[in-house]
């Protein structure tokens, strides 16, 4: 409720109860009068304590709420005294001569009161112009009063009245008007409480004008109606000191309501004129028998003349300063209001409109202003932060820090920090906070803030950290983690003089349950191995996805071969359990290899290599067991040879093939061409996963020889798509080592033309890993690819380096999305959301988007709607053999639209 409408509710309450207890004595003349005046003295009283309130807290203007207290006091006594003559006399005692002395002095206190206030704020002459103002009330109130009674009372009591009721009329008449300068010069006070002094005037003295006129005229109206209005203008003063108490003084320039006008102050101006032309017609009407009145009127009108001089004088200097002001005035107010707006706009846009939360601290650290999104980000309005510490709304574990660099601040320093801010009971946010002391002269008085909510950047650098050292599937350590750890537990192990173990693991049969069941059934059962992989192991021990089907563990502090034989032992039993999925009961068993530190390798690369070698072993020795690696299983160089003599013979028997997978337009669900994918069907171990023999194939340099057989043999097999009417294009992965090769360029060119395939159609795969190595060469390669027709894709983008610079510098013209980042955008919202982004960044930099690895139709629709350009995956067929393209393409008699999955 406002401060008004509550004061309103006492008056009204009062005047309430004085009407309903005059309804229930109405009948009854003393009981009535009784509970009217003692309505008066009650108000009395509560008026007193408010004015007494007002008077210890208004020290600076002690004597002005004294007086006021002392007249309220004193009309207490005044109106006490006058019940007990209305009660036993039952007549008529308003004029009473014993009577009008005490009814008299309060409103002479009403006027000191007010004298006082407008002598202490203004100057000589305007003080002066208030007692002479204040002389014409007194002549014009006495004339006219005087006259009055003179001309109309016949009463005997009256007429030896008519001094104290002309007294009585002159005070009261000096208090309105003292009342009115208060109200229009002391401007300190609420307008609220200088409009009540002055209706508390007015009031009675408007009907004790009316009420003396009755009174004349032998109309008795009765004394409670003049009790009521006195209840009221008691009530209306103690008020202005209840609202003092509650308020204090305002400033007077805080609003517009409150500031000094420029219009003239008529009141002052005519009043001393309309107070002569009163007296003047009172002495006019009677001249000849009031004679007397003639020197009162000759005084008003030397006063006038005095003050009028003392007001002329006072107006021309100030006139003259007026117009030497106004000029300035008016010269700083175009500059100002230029320089404001100017300042208004910048203050707006760098504090309202700022996108980062924007806030200003006391030198307390309390809250001060807070723009919108600091609002937001904190939860909280202006008025609820309003005073509250910083402090509060950061969390306790950061506070320490935050106290600190506060209190730098408070020395002047510039402050830059991070800290996290509460959100909700069990949410946070990351902030990078800047605070700005505020410095005025040597001393700093606060300090601005800027925080930027930093809480999405702090989620995406994990999930990236995240995805860069875990498996997207199993969420295992991957193998760029896997050798961290490795190579942390091998200094560890030589501090403590301990041993580490590394198992090599690959599941047997795998393949032929992924391509028996289908690749969503041989994704379950990776995750579920590394489950059971991570519960027969120790906490700290670590469990690494290497690629396929392939696991790692590190088992670290480990002081006996018998503890890794006994971890290898229940590794074997986990595995060897049945699995349940999908309805599916499934039997796989694992070959490990176990290459130990110090004795089979003193660091991550031998390990790692020896453990493998094991592990082959292992497999072509019988499966479903565990070997620890021995020297007579071969050396580092003759395993390398081996193998490398292995990949050389597939070369020469065409044992090497190639697979085909096709790619389909998303909005036209067309195949638009295949990617050409490398096997090795090995005589003894059947198709050898590319996770296996291309690593080696790029340390031995056979990728080099085996690059060229695949681009050739691709380029063959398009060209015969074409002959037959499929304008079909094929894509070639390039290794970085091919990338390497200084007569790349004449390679690919010198095949498409004795291949004799349009450049066009041939699609090189690089990995951004090419991309980033020796720029200027890289750029300057790729540009010949382009300048002879050749398309280049970034193969499993996303997955490698951060940076994105080549992809303006380079001429590429497809992305191709890893299919890590499809594979869980159904169940993963950030997943999702970096395959829209990436997407987007393609449409915008005008690329080609192929997603890879898509699998069901909820991935295609995501695809679909993100407008991916083209889909790679199972959806469509896995990797066939080139004679099963054939068959693929004539099933669909020359419509290469694809619908479901084209191919099992």
């Amino acid at each position: 409720m406002s401060l008004a409408n509550k004061y309103i509710l006492v008056l009204a309450g009062f005047f309430c109860s004085i009407f309903l207890m005059h309804v229930i004595f109405y009948s009854n003349y003393n009981a009535r009068s009784v509970v009217t005046f003692l309505f008066l003295q009650v108000a009395s009283i509560v008026a007193g304590v408010w004015l007494f309130q007002a008077f210890r807290k208004g020290k600076k203007d002690h004597l002005f709420w004294l007086l006021l207290l002392l007249a309220t006091l004193s009309f207490y006594v005044s109106e006490g005294l006058a019940l007990p003559s209305l009660l036993f006399a039952h007549k008529e005692m308003y004029f009473s001569h014993h009577l009008f002395p005490f009814f008299i002095f309060p409103y002479f206190l009403y006027f000191l009161a007010f004298a006082s206030k407008i002598v202490k704020k203004n100057r000589l002459i305007f003080v002066l112009q208030f007692l002479f103002d204040a002389v014409f009330i007194i002549i014009v109130s006495f004339y006219l009063i005087s006259s009055w009674i003179l001309d109309t009372i016949k009463q005997p009591t009256l007429q030896m009245n008519a001094t104290m009721i002309s007294l009585y009329f002159i005070s009261l008449s000096m208090a309105l008007y003292g009342s009115f300068s208060v109200y229009r010069y002391s401007k300190e006070l609420p307008l609220l409480s200088r409009k009540l002094l002055v209706v508390g005037f007015a009031a009675p003295l408007l009907f004790d004008y009316f009420y003396f006129y009755e009174y004349l005229q032998n109309i008795i109206i009765g004394p409670e109606i003049g009790v009521i209005i006195h209840v009221f203008s008691v009530l209306c003063i103690g008020i202005v000191g209840s609202m003092f108490t509650e308020g204090g003084y305002v400033s007077e320039h805080t609003s517009t309501d409150e500031l000094p006008d420029n219009k003239i102050d008529y009141v002052r101006l005519y009043l001393p004129y309309v107070s002569i032309f009163i007296v003047f017609d009172l002495v006019y009407q009677d001249i000849s028998n009031e004679k007397n009145l003639l020197p009162g009127l000759g005084l008003a009108i030397i006063l006038l003349m005095i003050r009028q001089f003392l007001l002329w004088q006072d107006n021309k200097k100030l006139l003259q300063t007026y117009y030497r002001l106004n000029e300035k005035l008016e010269e700083k107010v175009d500059e100002g209001i230029h320089v404001l707006a100017k300042q208004e706009q910048q203050y707006r846009s760098l504090f309202e409109d700022h996108p980062d939360a924007v806030f200003s601290l006391d030198v307390s650290g309390n809250f001060q202003m807070a723009n919108k999104s600091c609002m937001m980000l904190l939860g909280h309005n202006q008025k609820q932060l309003q005073g509250q510490s910083f402090l509060n709304f950061i969390i306790e574990d950061d506070q320490y820090i935050t106290r600190d660099h506060m209190r730098q601040a408070k020395k002047g320093l510039l402050q830059t920090f991070e800290a996290r801010a509460i959100r909700s009971e069990n949410l946070y946010s990351f902030l990078h906070i800047t605070l700005i002391p505020t410095v005025v002269g040597d001393r700093t008085i606060g300090m601005y803030g800027i925080a930027k909510d930093t809480t999405e950047l702090k989620q995406n650098q994990r999930q990236i950290e995240h995805m860069a050292f875990h498996d997207a599937l199993t969420g295992l350590a991957n193998r760029r983690r896997f050798a961290e750890c490795l190579d942390d537990s091998l200094i560890t192990a030589n501090k403590r003089e301990t041993m580490a173990a590394v198992l090599f693991i690959d599941l047997d049969r795998f393949k032929k349950i992924n391509d028996r069941l289908g690749h969503d059934i041989g994704d379950l059962l990776l995750v579920e191995v590394g489950k059971r992989l991570q519960t027969s192991l120790r906490s700290k021990d670590v469990v690494a996805r290497q690629g396929g089907d392939e696991f790692t563990v590190l088992l670290t502090d480990v002081f006996s071969k018998k503890t890794v034989v006994h971890v290898a032992e229940r590794i074997l039993d986990a595995l060897n359990e049945p699995f349940h999925i999908r309805d599916h009961e499934l039997k796989i068993t694992p070959s490990m290899g176990i290459a130990l530190y110090p004795s089979h390798g003193t660091n991550v690369t031998k390990l790692m290599k020896h453990a493998d070698i094991a592990m082959y072993r292992s497999k072509s020795s019988g499966k479903n067991k565990f070997m620890f690696y021995s020297s007579e299983m071969s050396d580092v160089e003759d395993e390398r040879h081996f193998l490398e003599g292995e990949l050389n013979k597939a070369l020469q028997e065409h044992a090497l093939i190639l697979h085909y997978q096709p790619q389909v337009d998303v909005k036209s669900n067309q195949i638009i061409g295949f990617e050409a994918l490398l096997r090795w069907n090995h005589p003894k171990f059947g198709m050898v996963s590319p996770a296996r023999f291309i690593p080696l194939a790029e340390e031995t340099g056979l990728i080099v020889p085996i690059g060229e057989w695949v681009l050739q043999t691709a380029c063959k097999q398009a060209k015969l798509w074409h002959e037959h009417g499929y304008k079909l294009k094929v894509g070639v992965n390039l290794s970085p080592m091919q990338f390497k090769q200084p007569n790349l360029v004449q390679l690919v060119a010198k095949t498409l033309q004795e291949t004799k395939l349009p450049p066009e159609y041939l699609d090189l795969e690089i990995t951004e890993g090419v991309a980033m190595n020796k720029e200027e060469q890289v750029i300057r390669k790729l540009q010949s690819f382009h300048e002879i027709g050749v398309k280049i894709s970034i193969d499993d983008f996303g997955t490698g380096y951060s940076s994105l610079s080549y992809l303006t510098k380079y001429p590429i013209h497809t992305l191709k999305i890893a299919r890590e980042f499809i594979r869980e955008i159904e169940n993963n919202p950030q997943e999702a959301a970096i395959v829209s982004t990436i997407i987007t960044m393609a449409k915008n930099l005008r690329l080609t988007v192929i997603a890879e690895g898509v699998e069901n139709d909820s991935q295609w629709s995501f695809l679909d709607k993100e407008k991916c350009d083209q889909i790679q995956g199972f959806i469509v067929s896995k990797p066939i053999a080139s004679d099963y393209v054939w068959k693929l393409l004539e099933a669909r008699n020359g419509n290469l639209s694809i619908s479901g999955k084209a191919f099992a």
